[in-house]
């Protein structure tokens, strides 16, 4: 931990500030120690990560959720640079920016941006890359955040935490962006989880999420029935599990067919058009992720990441701008929708 966000933390519990305690500094940061709070709270240091997590807290689901992101990046420990490029596109799709030197100038004006849900760092790291401003990513899984650090040490301006989205250790008022991109549907209630993002964005910051959409009716069943069933499975079972899924998606994908819908199936929401034969039963009727750019590794941790985690809520465009505007984020910058997914951001 740098000393420097000492500033900028205070208990998750009581809200007080936090000061240091028994810290060891190496090179500069402090590798362990123990933040407390007036009230008494304490929080550890380890390996250089400030830790605001407590499993004794959690519910069943909560531990579960964790043990099985943790289980996830502890396999994917970092992107390719295939991977690396694409996330920098999806991140500026995300934002409503399409060229490189446009994204550049909107983050290098940017003083403190927050990564909710950090995964393995790469967006810490696109935004550390494009901005002298302070990047805080944090993630709730052990795993996310040993490997993020790992990834992003490199930069003088990245700082990773161990955090819950619901208790986050931060003042308020702080961050001129925030981007939470596929986690809010992972906890216990999408809805409220974006809801306790809010008070951390400064008036004038924008905040960017995505979240899982609501597919068609064949598409929600399977997907429903898979997780009931994957869900109770360990991670490693689960990992086994979908490569069945992963071979499928591969092998329709090797065929390079195509498939026509002659016209709409209103009742199946399905649209007319043709569709490459891997993407229309990927999106209309299971899960089987395939990406050839990607090892068999990497698309099996994709579907792995769909099918095992307790809580993976799906969300109407409808419903998703309703939390903008309880939010009183009345400058929507930015919405999209695609096959899975649901984008907005927002100005406060």
């Amino acid at each position: 931990m740098k000393p420097r966000i000492l500033k900028y933390l205070c208990c998750p519990k009581c809200g007080k500030g936090l000061k240091l305690k028994s810290g060891r500094e190496v090179n500069g940061e402090i590798k362990s120690g123990k933040l407390i709070c007036g009230s008494g709270h304490n929080f550890l240091i380890i390996r250089f990560i400030p830790r605001f997590v407590s499993r004794s807290n959690f519910s069943s689901g909560k531990k579960q959720v964790q043990a099985s992101f943790s289980e996830k990046w502890a396999k994917w420990r970092q992107f390719n640079d295939w991977y690396k490029r694409f996330f920098e596109d999806w991140f500026m799709k995300k934002i409503g920016i399409a060229d490189k030197a446009g994204f550049a100038r909107y983050f290098s004006r940017k003083k403190m941006m927050l990564d909710a849900g950090t995964g393995l760092g790469t967006k810490v790291e696109t935004m550390c890359r494009l901005s002298e401003g302070e990047v805080l990513g944090i993630d709730i899984a052990e795993g996310s955040v040993e490997n993020a650090f790992r990834n992003t040490k490199k930069f003088s301006n990245a700082h990773i935490i161990q955090a819950d989205l619901f208790n986050l250790p931060f003042k308020k008022g702080i961050f001129d962006f925030i981007v939470s991109d596929g986690v809010l549907h992972h906890t216990p209630d999408t809805r409220k989880a974006f809801l306790s993002l809010v008070p951390f964005l400064s008036k004038g910051g924008d905040i960017a999420i995505h979240v899982y959409k609501k597919m068609g009716p064949i598409r929600e069943f399977t997907d429903d029935f898979i997780r009931r069933y994957a869900s109770k499975l360990t991670p490693e079972e689960v990992y086994k599990f979908c490569k069945p899924f992963t071979k499928l998606g591969k092998s329709l994908d090797e065929m390079n067919a195509e498939i026509t819908v002659p016209e709409d199936i209103p009742v199946l929401e399905i649209k007319a058009g043709r569709y490459p034969l891997q993407r229309f039963i990927y999106y209309m009727i299971f899960q089987c992720f395939w990406n050839p750019n990607l090892s068999f590794r990497d698309n099996n941790l994709v579907n792995y990441d769909w099918f095992h985690p307790k809580y993976a809520w799906r969300h109407t465009p409808e419903e998703v701008k309703n939390w903008f505007k309880e939010a009183k984020l009345k400058k929507i910058r930015r919405f999209v929708t695609n096959e899975s997914g649901v984008s907005i951001m927002a100005q406060r």
